[in-house]
């Protein structure tokens, strides 16, 4: 998780430089949350800011899911449903008020089983190094050891399953 509260209007070019450092650690994400306020006059100008900055960071192929916050401070049904159409996909919530946190919860979760897989791999222990970069690209959710050979079952994402089986071949 990434705070870019830093994407303000008419942000100083020098700032949004110092963002971009932290921001390069989403090259490594799975998913993008684009957190925005709906009830922001501003908040397509906004998103064109990040959308800006996504790409010269070169994660504008990134998968993103728009969070549209602060819908409880809405009147216009009209905007959320054009929001909605327009930028998909994507979720209306309220922080606050704790509303369709569920919303947000399922997409996250549709996102996960459509795209990660579980694996069980085997490895010599003496491959430390492969093992080393296994942790940095997977979830390991079990790891057992047995006569020089340590056993791992990892979730991961399949767009790196050609980076997975070039690693332990």
């Amino acid at each position: 998780l990434i705070d870019t509260v830093g994407f303000i209007r008419k942000l100083p070019h020098h700032l949004v430089a110092s963002f971009k450092s932290t921001l390069e650690e989403t090259q490594e994400a799975d998913l993008l949350l684009h957190v925005i306020d709906i009830s922001s006059p501003n908040f397509r100008e906004q998103i064109h800011t990040v959308n800006q900055v996504m790409k010269e960071l070169n994660i504008d192929q990134k998968p993103v899911l728009h969070v549209f916050n602060k819908v409880d401070r809405v009147n216009d049904r009209d905007l959320i449903s054009l929001v909605k159409s327009e930028f998909t996909p994507a979720v209306t919530v309220s922080a606050r008020r704790k509303i369709f946190l569920d919303q947000l919860e399922h997409e996250i979760e549709k996102y996960a089983t459509e795209n990660f897989i579980e694996l069980d791999l085997k490895l010599n222990i003496q491959r430390q190094k492969e093992i080393a970069q296994l942790h940095s690209m997977t979830n390991i959710l079990d790891k057992k050891y047995d006569n020089g050979f340590v056993n791992l079952k990892v979730r991961v994402n399949k767009s790196r399953l050609s980076q997975i089986e070039s690693l332990i071949n």
